[in-house]
């Protein structure tokens, strides 16, 4: 029970910084704090909660084994809600790294845009064309 207790009291104290900077893949990103814990349930907000002990690298980083080809997009969601994505082949990239982060707000958006670019497509089909008229 002494044990427990000495590792739950070291547990919260973790302090996170204002502003992170995370190595993902080997590529440096910076975002707040607030940002990361924008969605709790989220693999950010997990890991930069007191759920999880977590320490920096000896350069300050947060390393995650990842690819960083996406991540620039998902951290400008986490900024502003916001992913534009410039094909189908990227949306279905950035969807898997959207499930893998436990993103679900960012896993939505890409599904409504699925949707949608899938609407269009379908209406732009001679058939479709003729209906409208």
């Amino acid at each position: 029970q002494k044990d427990y207790d000495t590792n739950h009291k070291k547990f919260e104290q973790v302090v996170f910084p204002k502003h992170v900077n995370l190595n993902v893949g080997g590529q440096r990103f910076a975002t707040s704090l607030a940002n990361l814990q924008k969605y709790p349930l989220s693999f950010f907000g997990r890991m930069f909660s007191q759920k999880w002990m977590i320490t920096p690298d000896a350069t300050g980083e947060y390393f995650i084994d990842r690819n960083p080809k996406h991540f620039g997009r998902i951290v400008d969601f986490l900024r502003d809600g916001v992913c534009e994505v410039e094909n189908e082949k990227e949306r279905v990239e950035l969807q898997k790294e959207a499930e893998y982060y436990g993103l679900d707000a960012l896993i939505e958006l890409l599904s409504r845009v699925e949707k949608e670019v899938s609407r269009i497509i379908r209406g732009t089909t001679s058939s479709e064309v003729v209906h409208k008229r």
